[in-house]
């Protein structure tokens, strides 16, 4: 760090601070050092949601920047990554002695509240819900509080109050949707005529810069996994780097048979680009964590961390996704989603490399494609096992398939004895049944606090019928021949 000061806007006013600690969260420096305490520590993880604040950051386009809210877990969002950002606490909406904001009036008016602890965390959430939404439904309001944890009301109050927010009030006459352009002004002015932190580089080539000089180093994104480890294991990973600004990370390319992704795209902006390729992919992705991790996690962070249950990790696999990977000299070299991952937690990417982007493949003709999550609790939870089918059927029979499980092994893993039993096969119930058999000679699972080895074996193999139970029906829309599908 260097000692060197972060500068961002605090609600209505500009902070030039420069932090004592290299891992100083924001949730700590609001409550220890702007003694703004409406901001709870519930869980120290990013799964309770009391500590949710707004971020706004500046998104770059073609004709310029824009200023986009977000909310985000405060508790593992270190301070030098905000860095020319405008965040947003729970102090911002009303004033000691002004009128409540909308927001808390509705919260208030539907008995939203009891012990209170919660409630600040649930407010911005559905802030972030009025500031980008000029409608919405349940299931919208459902999906934005997904990240926040209340052990006393119930939920029922909690979902009309924002109903009743988005029904009732007009984003326009918030101050924030007032003041967005002269925030933006401001954070460009910090941007571009500020120096910024060592550790947080501006550009791809000051990243690199970096990297060279410090071998040794923690790469730094959305932090939802380097939050763990310092919070809860009280490590303290040498050299961070946060890499938030590096704006050649963030790219999103559409070619006539690929999908580049950089690798910093957060889940949010990846849902966005993959809805109209792969919309069930969409559905499942939205099991990732509540909508604060989904705006703070990153799909090169799910990959660098090489979890056996990062839930990205199976549908890359199966989607024959390939990872680009620069070094600091600007070496780069391209390698296979399904080899990337050696042995548990070991990854083919030197010290000195960094996954510049993920290269997806669109839907080609006649392919089957379906994704699931199992957990015990539906969100804000690891997944036991999750799975990722990928079958290509022609005449109604299986020319090619791609089986990857999570959790089922110490990295991500291709069934590769139940693809070869199904190559060929007729793409039938009786067949897929009958393919489940060869699960057993795929995966030798482990038994742990999340599920047993039985227990995932079982899954694996019920996932596998259960999806073609569920495509049977709608596969392409063809007709039924017996349990054969006509391709």
């Amino acid at each position: 760090m260097k000692n060197q000061p972060i500068k961002f806007y605090l609600n209505n006013q500009y902070v030039n601070y420069a932090p004592e600690k290299e891992y100083i969260s924001v949730l700590d420096y609001l409550r220890l050092n702007e003694e703004l305490t409406g901001t709870k520590e519930g869980c120290g993880e990013g799964d309770c949601g009391a500590c949710t604040v707004l971020l706004g950051s500046l998104q770059k386009t073609p004709s310029g920047f824009w200023l986009k809210y977000e909310s985000i877990n405060s508790c593992i969002r270190f301070l030098p990554s905000i860095h020319a950002c405008h965040l947003v606490s729970i102090e911002h909406l009303s004033k000691k002695g002004e009128p409540l904001h909308p927001i808390q009036e509705e919260m208030r008016n539907a008995n939203g509240v009891q012990c209170g602890f919660c409630t600040p965390g649930i407010v911005m959430s559905i802030y972030n819900l009025f500031l980008n939404n000029d409608f919405t439904d349940r299931k919208k309001v459902e999906e934005s509080l997904q990240g926040n944890l209340c052990r006393c009301t119930g939920y029922g109050p909690i979902i009309n109050a924002a109903k009743n927010v988005i029904e009732k009030h007009k984003r326009i006459k918030d101050e924030l949707y007032i003041s967005n352009k002269k925030i933006k002004e401001k954070l460009i002015a910090i941007r571009d005529k500020e120096p910024f932190p060592y550790s947080v580089p501006k550009d791809l080539k000051s990243f690199k810069s970096f990297i060279r000089k410090n071998k040794n180093n923690t790469i730094i994104s959305g932090a939802t996994d380097v939050g763990l480890w310092i919070n809860k294991e009280l490590q303290r990973p040498k050299n961070p780097v946060f890499i938030n600004h590096v704006d050649e990370l963030k790219i999103i390319k559409m070619s006539k048979n690929f999908i580049t992704v950089g690798s910093s795209v957060t889940y949010t902006k990846l849902m966005e680009s993959l809805k109209p390729f792969y919309p069930e992919l969409t559905e499942y992705l939205k099991r990732i964590g509540g909508e604060q991790i989904r705006n703070m996690g990153t799909i090169g962070g799910n990959i660098a961390n090489a979890s056996p249950i990062g839930d990205m990790l199976p549908p890359l696999i199966a989607l024959k996704s390939e990872i680009k990977i620069s070094n600091a000299e600007s070496q780069i070299r391209n390698t296979q989603m399904e080899d990337f991952f050696i042995k548990y937690k070991v990854k083919d990417l030197k010290n000195n490399e960094f996954i510049l982007s993920v290269k997806i493949p669109k839907p080609t003709k006649g392919l089957v494609f379906s994704n699931y999550k199992v957990s015990k609790r539906r969100d804000e939870d690891i997944s036991s096992v999750c799975a990722s089918f990928y079958f290509i059927v022609n005449r109604g029979y299986i020319i090619e398939a791609r089986l990857v499980f999570g959790g089922m092994a110490e990295v991500p893993k291709r069934a590769k004895h139940t693809e070869n039993f199904l190559l060929g096969k007729p793409w039938t119930e009786d067949s897929l049944a009958d393919s489940t058999k060869e699960i057993e000679k795929d995966f030798e699972p482990i038994s742990d606090a999340r599920s047993s080895k039985e227990y995932r074996v079982l899954v694996a193999k019920n996932l596998l019928r259960k999806m073609f139970l569920q495509k049977s029906k709608i596969y392409l829309g063809l007709r039924r021949h017996g349990k054969l599908l006509a391709g």
